[in-house]
């Protein structure tokens, strides 16, 4: 028996062959050429370090895609997902959830999946209250040592937070006085004596916090002494000083001024009654900038060295009289201050001793 077929039939039979031998004769995906690299594999966790970095390269030709499989759930990621081109990488911020967790001691596996490999990371975690410690537990100030440093730490892993209650007026904090914890923080303690009575005084600074309440010992011994050296030096400042020498020993200037005519920068501290002079054609005082003049006025209560120094005090509040029998008659005058080529001059206010300058002749 002979059967015969239309056109549209045999069409139908050679579409349905060619695309039988097409399928034949795919040629499968090639293999991806990502590459996944995690800069490192283990996260400790615990006081100091509650949270840490993981660095996600892809070291191969094609784009790498990854994703967080699997991951305890006490385990906080920045990201769980991403794309990267090549030579790409991004950081992955390894934390914990530190309000929903009890204290103790954990581990687990964050498991990555891509196109360029799986790997992992193992997670430890020991997990513990809030401890706030204070180092040093005391300190010691004189006129000679005026800024200390304060390190406070967190030796737990619960957030701390803290406020500085108390500390005596003659001192000065650096930054706020209420703040958290996640890392340890240096604060600068400062005391200011200058207008005080002369003697030896102590106090507490008191920090309460969710980790302990802390209290710091604070003694000052203030004396008045000899520091201003004609041509050389005044208030603990070199003639010749850098900026940066400046700022070490006093702290932050509240004051700062710049005469773009003359190129002066002045800086001043006016719990002290300090000035310092340098000069730069430059708009930022740069730390290595060397002062050449320094100036005093009140409250700065330093004495002035002389060849009778041991016997006759010479400061502000001096007579004329008192100190032209240690110095002698000016070299020169000008506009009402009086010169001498040692590198001093003094000003005065109602014949008392108002102002002093020194330089380097």
């Amino acid at each position: 028996m002979k059967v015969k077929l239309g056109l549209a039939a045999l069409i139908t039979i050679f579409l349905l062959a060619g695309c039988k031998k097409n399928d034949a004769t795919v040629t499968p995906d090639l293999p991806s050429d990502a590459e996944i690299v995690l800069s490192k594999t283990s996260v400790q966790l615990g006081p100091g370090r509650v949270r840490d970095i993981v660095i996600i390269s892809n070291n191969g030709e094609d784009n790498l895609s990854w994703s967080v499989d699997s991951k305890p759930d006490w385990v906080r990621l920045s990201e769980s997902s991403s794309v990267l081109a090549k030579d790409g990488y991004e950081p992955l911020e390894v934390s914990f959830n530190q309000s929903a967790l009890a204290h103790g001691n954990y581990s687990g596996t964050i498991q990555i999946v891509s196109n360029g490999g799986d790997v992992e990371i193992t997670v430890t975690l020991n997990h513990l209250a809030a401890n706030l410690v204070i180092q040093p537990g005391a300190l010691y100030f004189d006129r000679n040592n005026l800024l200390k440093e304060l390190i406070m730490k967190n030796e737990g892993t619960d957030s701390l937070s803290y406020e500085i209650t108390q500390f005596p007026e003659w001192i000065a904090l650096s930054g706020d006085s209420t703040g958290t914890l996640d890392k340890p923080d240096t604060m600068l303690v400062e005391a200011r004596p200058w207008g005080m009575d002369y003697g030896d005084y102590e106090g507490l600074i008191s920090i309460a916090s969710n980790g302990g309440d802390r209290e710091v010992t604070v003694d000052l011994t203030f004396h008045r002494e000899i520091e201003v050296f004609p041509g050389i030096e005044a208030a603990r400042v070199n003639i010749g000083d850098l900026y940066q020498e400046v700022l070490d020993t006093y702290g932050q200037h509240d004051f700062a001024q710049y005469d773009i005519e003359t190129g002066i920068h002045t800086i001043g501290y006016s719990w002290i009654g300090l000035h310092v002079f340098f000069l730069s054609n430059d708009l930022v005082l740069y730390p290595t900038v060397p002062c050449y003049e320094v100036t005093l006025e009140d409250p700065y209560d330093g004495l002035i060295d002389h060849e009778n120094s041991d016997t006759i005090q010479i400061g502000l509040g001096s007579t004329r009289d008192e100190i032209v029998a240690v110095f002698g008659e000016p070299d020169s005058q000008n506009n009402g201050e009086e010169i001498y080529d040692v590198g001093i001059a003094f000003t005065y206010s109602s014949n008392q001793l108002s102002k002093i300058r020194v330089w380097e002749p």
